[in-house]
């Protein structure tokens, strides 16, 4: 081996030794609290190699966040259009309604069901825990908190 592999195969290693060190924050942190140790998720995602979130990490980051969001606000839910001034999240696939995530609990969100010509006919809502939302979903609002989070330190 030449000196250029050796050191190849250090640097591949370091970086090894960094994902695995940062998936250890991760696990002993919590991931909301090891964003902000970061210094945001960008610079964690730069550390984290090839370490996936798993959904749970990703439903209690969420719920982290929502608790961070509900005492800035000072309210037991916050509302992402009229609290956070962002937009609502939608939800599946819409057929003949359309179905937003437009308020975030502790446990659930709250979906909102628009119907009529042009969706302007409010249906009705239910409820939804993170726990059941589907991988798409979940990815959404995990995206939308990371945001929420950034724009809410």
């Amino acid at each position: 081996m030449n000196l250029q592999e050796n050191i190849d195969r250090i640097h591949q290693m370091m970086g090894i030794i960094n994902e695995n060190k940062v998936a250890d924050i991760i696990q002993e942190m919590g991931l909301y609290n090891a964003i902000r140790y970061f210094g945001g998720y960008d610079n964690l995602e730069k550390k984290m190699g090839d370490y996936v979130l798993s959904n749970d990490e990703m439903i209690w980051f969420i719920k982290d966040v929502v608790k961070h969001l509900c005492e800035v606000f000072n309210a037991s839910s916050v509302s992402a259009t009229f609290d956070l001034e962002m937009g609502p999240i939608q939800y599946g696939q819409p057929d003949d309604e359309l179905q937003n995530i437009d308020i975030f609990s502790q446990d659930f969100v709250t979906v909102d069901e628009y119907g009529g010509r042009n969706y302007d006919d409010h249906k009705g809502s239910f409820t939804e825990e993170y726990e059941n939302l589907d991988d798409n979903t979940l990815d959404d609002v995990f995206l939308f908190m990371i945001d929420a989070l950034d724009k809410y330190k």
